[in-house]
């Protein structure tokens, strides 16, 4: 009879346990993980935002030294503008930067003379080289540029950035920074510093790197103006469409309705579902895309459960 009620005290102390175990497990699924799950997101989208901090700072520097060339091509003579650029372009010595120009409107610079920029490029020797192109003949207008237009249309001191572009001017794709020059209260051209994608490259591996995931910076189209992958290598000019990456279908669907506001999703790949997080860049034409494993945003939780299947295992 003692024996009966000591199988019966110790199986009902067992299935005590384990019904607190149970309830312990529906109580932080329900109620503790979700708000685990919550707060990993937060940091994620807090180091996210502070990568496209990271981003918007480079911008700035371009920008500030954008504005020292414009304040110097708005009292400079015509005879000095060619000596000066060069160095005014390369006063960092930052090889991303590649290149620089004024682009005056026709006629303003000589009367005589509809087409008559100053430009310098780098060259294979990363030595920055006097670029005519854009004066030829064989050229278009450099005035009637989308980004020409949207540098004159820029607030006066600061940057409009241009979508990403290659031309015939340089094998080299690249967006650039332009701004208006302004002599006398009038506008009389415009000024570029122009910026390698092999720039975006190397911020898109460090992010990358720093959140354990993938990122991409693009644009609306679905252009791909910043790739780790290529980070290491020649930069070209690519569409999602080209990348043969998990996240480059839903990164094109989610750029679709892409607005100011971030934007997240969860998409399957054979290495399990990752958590797709969207966000404009302010003041350019780009947005940051970072994918993660969402067993990263999980990975809390599944620590806190663990932790206490492990406490009360030793009371069964």
């Amino acid at each position: 009879m003692l024996k009966t009620t000591q199988s019966r005290f110790t199986a009902t102390l067992i299935a005590f346990f384990m019904l607190l175990m149970v309830i312990t497990v529906l109580v932080i699924n329900q109620f503790v993980a979700p708000q685990l799950v919550h707060n990993e997101n937060r940091l994620v989208r807090y180091q996210v935002d502070s990568l496209a901090s990271g981003i918007v700072e480079q911008m700035n520097r371009v920008q500030a030294q954008q504005r020292a060339i414009t304040e110097a091509a708005s009292v400079m003579e015509s005879s000095t503008i060619d000596k000066l650029l060069p160095t005014l372009v390369n006063q960092y010595q930052d090889s991303n930067v590649f290149g620089g120009g004024i682009w005056p409107l026709p006629n303003r610079r000589d009367a005589d003379k509809e087409k008559n920029s100053s430009f310098f490029a780098r060259d294979a020797s990363n030595q920055l080289q006097e670029n005519t192109y854009w004066n030829s003949a064989a050229a278009d207008n450099y005035w009637e540029q989308p980004w020409y237009k949207d540098g004159m249309a820029a607030a006066k001191g600061h940057c409009a950035w241009a979508k990403a572009y290659q031309d015939a001017a340089s094998p080299q794709p690249r967006t650039n920074c332009a701004m208006a020059i302004y002599r006398n209260g009038a506008v009389w051209g415009v000024a570029t510093i122009d910026v390698t994608l092999g720039f975006f490259n190397q911020l898109a591996k460090q992010m990358g790197d720093a959140i354990q995931g993938n990122v991409l910076i693009v644009e609306a189209d679905g252009k791909v103006v910043g790739n780790a992958a290529l980070a290491n290598s020649t930069a070209k000019l690519q569409n999602l469409t080209d990348l043969q990456i998990p996240m480059a279908a839903p990164l094109k669907a989610m750029l679709a309705n892409a607005g100011a506001q971030p934007t997240e999703m969860a998409y399957d790949t054979d290495d399990g579902e990752q958590t797709l997080l969207l966000q404009a860049i302010p003041d350019s034409p780009w947005y940051l895309a970072s994918s993660v494993p969402t067993s990263l945003l999980n990975a809390q939780a599944h620590n806190m459960l663990t932790r206490l299947g492990l406490v009360q295992i030793p009371w069964l």
